[in-house]
């Protein structure tokens, strides 16, 4: 089988995650802040179709109650320790963090992305209106199949709106 191992060194300028697979003998190596880089999808194991299959349901009318649903529940799945949603200009990008690398997963449109991070904000108890100052909140994500999450979640104000950091803690039902 293939053997997968992730390692972070932490230097004064940042951490450099480290993603070995040991049965191919390769390494990919990068900043915190960039994402994937040097790395195979499949080495991660992330599944790409997953975030392909969100794709087109937003654009059969998903909303984003059901998307930040979804969202969670893939990131739980594939047993994502974080989520975060990052406003760009061109969009909100969704991260995961899977075995301490940093990966994108899927870029929502700037308008649906943010009613996603209002719906969080509200969910989480944390005034929707703000969005000039950094604010905490905590929510438990309810799925279908009675599968619960506990989410802690963080917003920061930033240059094209505000930033959002969901940590993902798995509940026994």
């Amino acid at each position: 089988g293939e053997a997968l191992v992730a390692l972070a060194a932490v230097g004064p300028h940042g951490g450099h995650p480290v993603v070995v697979d040991l049965a191919r003998g390769q390494a990919a190596v990068g900043e915190l802040g960039s994402v994937g880089v040097g790395a195979d999808p499949g080495v991660l194991g992330l599944p790409g179709g997953l975030a392909d299959a969100l794709e087109e349901a937003i654009a059969d009318g998903l909303g984003p109650l059901d998307a930040v649903s979804q969202l969670v529940f893939q990131a739980s799945s594939m047993s994502a320790s974080d989520l975060f949603f990052a406003a760009e200009r061109d969009g909100i990008h969704v991260f995961l963090r899977h075995l301490g690398v940093l990966r994108e997963h899927v870029v929502l449109p700037l308008d649906f992305g943010r009613r996603c991070i209002a719906h969080i904000k509200a969910s989480a108890g944390m005034d929707i209106s703000e969005r000039r100052r950094p604010m905490d909140g905590r929510w438990v994500c309810n799925g279908a199949n009675g599968k619960k999450v506990d989410l802690r979640i963080s917003s920061i104000p930033t240059l094209h709106g505000e930033d959002l950091s969901l940590r993902l803690l798995e509940r026994e039902r």
